[in-house]
């Protein structure tokens, strides 16, 4: 209706709506987020973690990055970076400085007798065998190195023939014997997946015959009494084995109770697993365990590929998502994708129809086979339905190598019953709806609708983290990754005020708030 036509009360009452509903969006364009630039390169794959970490509880939660180029950095809640430790390898120069640590940190108390968290990383880049790799525990309060498990030098000792010793996985820390204390496992490119002691000390591996790029998932399947460490791998033809193994992948249910001190397991070995389900792609993918589908007994592990066989072609084989059975490993669905992807599987209820979705980040480099622009599945196992497909954009562009080795975050930004996807994407974030996958950051240079840009990065293939940091209430989200001065950290509060989503009725606001879903990165949905 014109305005003239408008009773003057009436008129003051629609230009007061008018401006409130304006209020939000002009704070949102002139809302900065603390920046916090870092000594090292930044991460490249590896996602930024919040834990508590430095013991002091008072002055909220911090945040661990760990740079590509070796540095692991802690920044407190309202910015100040508390301390930054360089590891062996980022001096190692056979190894270029975005290819020294690709893995994501854990944080946990490892020691049942101490208060001290701890942060534990893999290190090691892909080629440059000899920078060697391993896993490294840092004190939270001072960073100081507690203990390096160096792979190259075990393998030494050991004499264990190896043509790597990177560790791209990464670490999950959970007590395996109920003693307490948390032993860390994690898998290899040497070809082993490894359960170490809280202490640094050996106590046990798998031979995987193949190299290890997925992370480990920790869940106890239906009606067992001992947790399984849920992990791909890659595996290649070998005829001389018996029986003889193909060209692919596997992803293993191994039994905890095995990893004892000082045990090596053999590949394939009677009764080291409970399962292990064969793929005719190599599984890079972490896999992630939830409740997924009501007519399967217990849970189930929801699991992606990679991108390697066949060796000689661009177009991958193996280009889909799996949706097995804890208990049994039985594949219980399978959904097709664009291309073939080893990011990681979040789970959640999106929509609020209080069944779980998988979301899923979906590369699309041309060099593996894809086209076309980079994509985010969200699909609905228990009916085997896609919700929707959505591109994440920033900036007006897209990263069509999203998410390699890593995932994206599930939760309720502005705190209103319904969730949100959130995909760290080339120069910034996408914020997509979860119900409909419907941008709700601007996705262009410039939106005239007022919707907020989550942008000031060179490059973002990893995943965000979100928490309420300083104990407020509300939520931040934290994005890690590189900038033309090197590494950077932002913090967005306010959340609330740089979106605006519809109201919904869903519980919770961090359903998969981070890579691995917690700092432990035990890697099961909340709540299990």
């Amino acid at each position: 209706m014109p305005w003239q036509f408008l009773e003057s009360p009436v008129k003051h009452l629609a230009i007061s709506w008018i401006l409130s509903l304006a209020a939000p969006i002009a704070a949102a364009a002139q809302y900065e987020p603390i920046d916090v630039f870092l000594s090292g390169s930044g991460p490249k794959y590896g996602s930024p973690v919040v834990a508590e970490v430095d013991g002091n509880s008072e002055n909220g939660k911090e945040i661990v990055v760990a740079s590509a180029s070796g540095v692991v950095s802690l920044v407190s809640s309202s910015g100040s970076v508390l301390w930054e430790t360089s590891l062996p390898i980022s001096a190692c120069s056979a190894l270029s400085g975005s290819n020294r640590l690709l893995s994501t940190p854990a944080v946990g108390r490892l020691y049942r007798n101490q208060e001290t968290q701890y942060v534990v990383v893999g290190y090691g880049g892909i080629g440059g065998s000899e920078c060697g790799g391993g896993v490294a525990a840092l004190r939270g309060d001072t960073g100081e190195i507690a203990w390096n498990f160096d792979l190259k030098q075990f393998a030494a000792r050991r004499r264990i023939f190896a043509l790597a010793h990177a560790v791209i996985s990464s670490p999950a820390l959970f007590d395996f014997n109920g003693d307490g204390n948390l032993e860390v496992s994690f898998g290899a490119l040497d070809r082993n997946i490894y359960v170490i002691n809280h202490n640094g000390s050996f106590r046990a591996y798998y031979q995987a015959a193949d190299t290890v790029f997925s992370s480990p998932a920790v869940a106890t399947p239906k009606g067992a009494d001992q947790a399984a460490i849920v992990i791909g791998t890659d595996i290649s033809l070998n005829r001389k084995l018996r029986p003889p193994t193909p060209n692919g992948g596997y992803l293993y249910a191994l039994k905890s109770s095995l990893f004892a001190r000082g045990r090596v397991i053999g590949f394939r070995q009677t009764g080291s697993a409970y399962w292990r389900s064969q793929f005719d792609q190599v599984v890079q993918s972490s896999p992630t365990v939830g409740e997924l589908n009501s007519s399967n007994e217990g849970l189930e592990v929801a699991v992606a590929t990679g991108c390697f066989f066949p060796q000689d072609l661009s177009i991958k084989r193996g280009r889909y998502l799996r949706i097995v059975s804890l208990k049994t490993g039985a594949t219980l669905r399978q959904v097709e994708l664009p291309a073939c992807t080893n990011s990681e599987p979040a789970i959640a209820d999106i929509n609020g129809d209080e069944l779980n979705e998988v979301v899923l980040p979906v590369q699309t480099l041309a060099q593996y086979g894809g086209s076309g622009p980079s994509q985010v599945l969200a699909y609905q196992p228990e009916t085997d339905a896609t919700l929707w497909m959505a591109s994440p954009r920033v900036n007006g562009s897209n990263l069509r190598e999203l998410a390699l080795f890593s995932g994206l975050a599930i939760a309720d930004l502005d705190q209103n019953g319904s969730r949100e996807v959130v995909v760290a994407s080339g120069s910034g974030v996408t914020v997509f709806a979860g119900s409909t996958g419907e941008y709700l950051s601007c996705e262009e240079r410039e939106c005239d609708d007022g919707r907020f840009a989550f942008k000031g990065f060179s490059a973002l293939r990893n995943a965000v983290a979100i928490d309420d940091l300083d104990g407020d209430g509300d939520l931040e989200m934290v994005v890690a990754g590189s900038s033309s001065g090197g590494g950077k950290v932002s913090i967005y509060s306010g959340l609330s005020s740089l979106i605006s989503s519809s109201p919904g009725s869903s519980a919770g606001y961090l359903p998969w708030p981070t890579y691995r879903q917690d700092a432990r990165h035990r890697g099961v949905q909340s709540g299990f």
